[in-house]
């Protein structure tokens, strides 16, 4: 099975498993991200997308401003719609996850940490080698959701 993980964004985080296994991670821009995502039609099998959803908390919790959750939103649709294009005609289920419902409300300097330590040496390369460190928390929340999805991690990282 194939799954596309999404962390959505201006900057977007996308890994791609394979069987289980990452086998790709990069950065791609939110607002054009077909080029991408270049060789996802090559795979074979049934796909799964999982793409964190922004949220509006009740009682000014959230980091973001309403607005900017809405650009966000955008863009995690415009994401999808460019993976599943991408993946071309086969089974696609969509999953979408709230950020609390996968990583919960662990700082991200401990959260990104944990999901260093549930990749091994090779899958831990293709994040390392993606982009900038201040644009690696988007590559990693991406792979954290699909290693979540897996259940490889459990919430927050444990």
């Amino acid at each position: 099975m194939i799954l596309v993980a999404i962390d959505p964004g201006r900057d977007a985080g996308v890994a791609l498993f394979v069987g289980g296994r990452l086998v790709g991670a990069r950065l791609v821009n939110g607002l054009r991200p077909s080029p991408g995502l270049v060789g996802l039609g090559l795979l074979s099998g049934d796909a799964e997308i999982a793409v964190e959803i922004p949220v509006l908390y009740p009682g000014g919790r959230s980091r973001a401003p309403g607005g900017d959750l809405i650009t966000l939103a955008y863009r995690a649709g415009r994401l999808v719609e460019a993976v599943d294009a991408a993946l071309g005609p086969r089974n696609v289920k969509v999953v979408e996850l709230a950020p609390a419902a996968w990583k919960a409300q662990v700082p991200p300097t401990l959260l990104e940490a944990r999901i260093r330590e549930r990749l091994d040496a090779d899958e831990l390369a293709l994040v390392e080698g993606v982009t900038s460190p201040t644009r690696l928390h988007n590559v990693l929340d991406a792979v954290g959701l699909g290693l979540f999805r897996l259940k490889r991690m459990g919430r927050g990282g444990t």
